[in-house]
C-alpha cells in the first residue's frame, strides 16, 4: 500500500508492476474544513519548510530561491513577514538584512494553526512523493510552491490549484515564487481554489476500501 499516486506510479512503473496487486491512497486532511486564522493587518506571511540536515528537502536550493525572490522584489520585506519552519535551524541573514523567524518543535495543533495564518509557502522534496507540508499548506488555504520530480510529479492539481510546481533549478523556483505571490495576493481566486480543492477530509473513507481489499486478499489465502 503506497502513500500517493505519483509515488505508486514511480515504484510500479511498466515492467515493474507488482505481482501482488499493490494499491495506493491519498491522505485525508480534516483540517481543510477549519476556517483560516486572522492574518497580520497590512502584511502577508511567507513560510519556508527548512530542514538543513535532510538533503532530500533541498534546503540550500530553497534558501537560494528565497534570497533571489527578495532581491527581485517578489518577497518585499515591507509587505511580507518571513518564517522558516523545520528542524536543526540556524539564524540566517537574507538580502536586505532580512532575518526570518525560526520555528521548531510545534505540536500538531499549533502547527495547523500557524499554517492557517500563512499566505504563501515554499516546500521542496526530491521525491515523486509530494511530501506532506505542501499539502498541509494548501489544505490550510495557503498558496504553496514545490518542485517537480521527473515525469512523475509535474503537477499536483489533483489536490489543489493553489499548489504551484516548478522545476528545481533556481530560475524556475524564483519564477514559481513570483507566481505564488501573485496568486496569494489574489484573495478571491485563492479562496475559490481552496473551496474547489479535492482533498479527502475523512480518514475512514480513505482506508475503508483498502481495508476491504486487504481483508479479501487475506481471506483468499486462507481458503
Amino acid at each position: 500500500m503506497v502513500n500517493s499516486k505519483p509515488l505508486f506510479d514511480y515504484l510500479f512503473d511498466g515492467a515493474d508492476a507488482h505481482v501482488h496487486a499493490p494499491t495506493w491512497f491519498d491522505p485525508a486532511f480534516p483540517a481543510c474544513l477549519t476556517p483560516r486564522e486572522a492574518s497580520v493587518p497590512g502584511k502577508r506571511s511567507f513560510i519556508f519548510y527548512a530542514r538543513p540536515k535532510n538533503f532530500r528537502n533541498l534546503y540550500y536550493r530553497g534558501l537560494e530561491a528565497v534570497a533571489a525572490a527578495i532581491e527581485a522584489g517578489y518577497l518585499d520585506p515591507e509587505r511580507w513577514d518571513l518564517y522558516f519552519i523545520g528542524r536543526d535551524l540556524e539564524p540566517v541573514s537574507l538580502p536586505g538584512g532580512v532575518r526570518p523567524k525560526l520555528i521548531e518543535n510545534l505540536g500538531w495543533h499549533d502547527y495547523q494553526q500557524l499554517l492557517r495564518r500563512m499566505d504563501l509557502g515554499l516546500s521542496l522534496m526530491a521525491s515523486p512523493h509530494s511530501s506532506y507540508p505542501p499539502l498541509d499548506l494548501a489544505a490550510a488555504g495557503a498558496v504553496v510552491v514545490t518542485n517537480t520530480f521527473g515525469r512523475y510529479k509535474r503537477s499536483l492539481d489533483q489536490y489543489s490549484a493553489n499548489i504551484i510546481c516548478a522545476d528545481p533549478d533556481l530560475a524556475s523556483l524564483v519564477t514559481g515564487i513570483s507566481q505564488g505571490v501573485a496568486l496569494a495576493q489574489d484573495v478571491a481566486r485563492r479562496e475559490a481554489n481552496h473551496r474547489n480543492s479535492k482533498f479527502a477530509t475523512d480518514w475512514n473513507a480513505v482506508f475503508a476500501p483498502i481495508c476491504d481489499q486487504f481483508a479479501g486478499a487475506l481471506a483468499a489465502t486462507k481458503a
